[in-house]
């Protein structure tokens, strides 16, 4: 059994009344600010560009582009405007 999936099975027996509220707290911080980052990359010069080549290559698939609504195969969605928003939102965290 892989590691991944004996913490899967862990979790899954787990209740969330176990959790401590600070762990708790601080995923929720965590989840919003990672909604943030995308949001303040999603309009960076490099992630418009990635979105239109997803747009432009007919991407089909399963995986979502969260932020624009398309569908992408999963190779294109690691590249898509959400990771790479991402990573500009920590240049812009960064950098202010």
């Amino acid at each position: 059994m892989y590691l991944s999936d004996q913490i899967a099975a862990f979790l899954n027996k787990m209740s969330l009344k176990e959790v401590p509220h600070y762990v708790r707290s601080g995923a929720k911080h965590s989840i919003l600010d990672c909604l943030g980052v995308m949001v303040a990359g999603a309009n960076e010069t490099t992630s418009r560009l990635i979105t239109e080549f997803e747009k432009n290559s007919k991407p089909s698939g399963e995986a979502t582009i969260i932020a624009k609504g398309i569908k992408a195969s999963p190779l294109l969605q690691v590249l898509s405007a959400e990771n790479i928003s991402s990573m500009a939102g920590i240049s812009l965290a960064v950098l202010n």
